[in-house]
């Protein structure tokens, strides 16, 4: 028995030494995270203002139209006997350093006057102008065209009308 007790122990003695010799080791090693936070950006910029032309009118009341809603537009009559020339869609340029979809928020209604006592409504302005939401790219071009419909008096009197369309643009 003791040449098996001598094996016994060699044996362990062997499982023990080669443990150390051969057993498991680790590392560590330590990652640094960062990041640089920037503020999304977005900036509108009026390209063309939304001009209907010059309007003939009649003794009818009619309606001039710029339907944008595809892109770039003229004005045309779409009630009404008066005659149109000249005019355009507006356009906003709009850019961004991301890819985002953009609400564009219209008025309902604007207000053209000839600064006096004389006016004309435009309205229909959403209907008529880029949908929302506008999916914008960082490398554009992201292009906002403006439309709409006035509204001209039969007897609409005669001189240069303007009015301000305050549009919202946003993430």
């Amino acid at each position: 028995m003791s040449s098996q007790k001598f094996s016994l122990v060699f044996i362990l003695f062997s499982l023990i030494l080669c443990n150390n010799v051969f057993g498991a080791t680790s590392a560590t090693a330590t990652v640094t995270a960062t990041a640089t936070i920037a503020s999304a950006s977005l900036t509108a910029t009026v390209s063309t203002d939304l001009s209907f032309g010059s309007i003939i009118v009649s003794n009818q009341a009619s309606e001039v139209t710029i339907n944008a809603s595809a892109g770039s537009a003229t004005p045309s009559v779409t009630s009404g006997s008066a005659s149109v020339s000249g005019g355009s869609s507006g356009l906003i340029s709009v850019t961004t350093n991301i890819a985002a979809s953009l609400s564009i928020s219209y008025p309902a209604t604007a207000t053209l006057t000839d600064g006096g006592a004389n006016s004309i409504t435009l309205n229909q302005i959403a209907a008529n102008s880029t949908a929302t939401p506008l999916a914008a790219t960082v490398a554009g071009p992201n292009e906002i065209n403006v439309g709409g419909v006035l509204a001209v008096g039969a007897s609409q009197a005669a001189g240069n009308y303007s009015g301000n369309l305050a549009i919202t643009i946003s993430y």
